[in-house]
């Protein structure tokens, strides 16, 4: 099983090789203004800049590293691999209870 300590060393492995090899990183590096929306307390503003956050997510290569880590991190703020906490407690709740039923059928 891959901790979650393992899942975010892959995920800045994968940034610190985006930066050696094209000298450009993920679009959220130094970006939490966009990526962290909590401290945004106006819906509009706050709307806004999760769909501009979500369209930057879209073609990261490291999309699926990010999601793996903010799954396994269960990570309560911010946008991760395009998705908002409350989109991140629904996969986990489906994998919990995807996990529940298959053990109840063996």
């Amino acid at each position: 099983m891959v901790t979650s300590e393992q899942l975010y060393e892959r995920l800045n492995n994968g940034i610190r090789f985006l930066l050696q090899e094209n000298g450009v990183g993920p679009a959220c590096a130094g970006r939490g203004d966009i990526f962290f929306l909590e401290n945004l307390f106006e819906p509009a503003s706050r709307d806004a800049a999760e769909t501009y956050a979500k369209e930057l997510c879209k073609d990261c290569p490291l999309l699926r590293a990010c999601g793996e880590y903010a799954l396994a991190a269960n990570e309560t703020e911010g946008i991760w691999a395009g998705m908002n906490p409350s989109e991140r407690r629904a996969i986990i709740q489906k994998g919990q209870r995807s996990a529940r039923s298959g053990s109840l059928s063996s």
